[in-house]
């Protein structure tokens, strides 16, 4: 099979998890990490982020990078989205792959439930932090993106949700055009 390896990003404000995973034949290896800004904010902080972000990226042979996508529910949503898009040009400078999965879809991959909680989430993988636990996550949908291989049908299920999705919806067109003003 060869040695397969992915990292997981959780993007946040304050806390970003980092998590390195390498799978293979006889190998089994992982790298975390947490970055926290403290009370870095604006371009400071977005610069911060790149160059840790970068860091932790650079020479570490993944084959993909997961990145957790927007919860549209935060207050935060443009300064959150700032942030994922430094780690967006960190990954496109070094040349790798990002692949965007939903909170929803880091969920169930998770716990086969897309609404589970933070600490469902936590337990499922041992971890103390939460950020640490979606990075985890997501690096793990990452091996099964890549290789196809599980034994979990929730896994597979948002793997394949990923590999095939949904088609936006076409705008609907106005055709009574006898309802349409006329110009003279």
């Amino acid at each position: 099979m060869g040695i397969r390896s992915t990292i997981g990003i959780d993007p946040a404000l304050t806390n970003i998890g980092l998590v390195l995973l390498k799978r293979g034949d006889h190998t089994q290896s992982d790298i975390r990490d947490l970055i926290t800004p403290g009370l870095l904010r604006g371009v400071p902080r977005l610069s911060y982020i790149q160059g840790l972000v970068k860091r932790f990226v650079e020479g570490q042979e993944a084959e993909l990078v997961v990145l957790e996508g927007y919860d549209y529910k935060g207050h935060k949503l443009a300064e959150l989205g700032e942030a994922s898009g430094v780690i967006k040009v960190v990954c496109h400078q070094l040349g790798l792959p990002v692949l965007v999965v939903s909170p929803a879809a880091v969920k169930k991959f998770a716990t086969g439930n897309s609404q589970a909680s933070k600490d469902d989430i936590m337990a499922r993988y041992g971890l103390t932090n939460e950020h640490v636990a979606d990075a985890w996550a997501l690096a793990e949908i990452g091996l099964v993106y890549l290789t196809g291989k599980s034994e979990l049908r929730h896994e597979l299920e948002v793997i394949k949700q990923l590999r095939s999705p949904k088609s936006p919806k076409k705008p609907r067109v106005k055709t009574n055009l006898a309802k349409l003003p006329v110009a003279l």
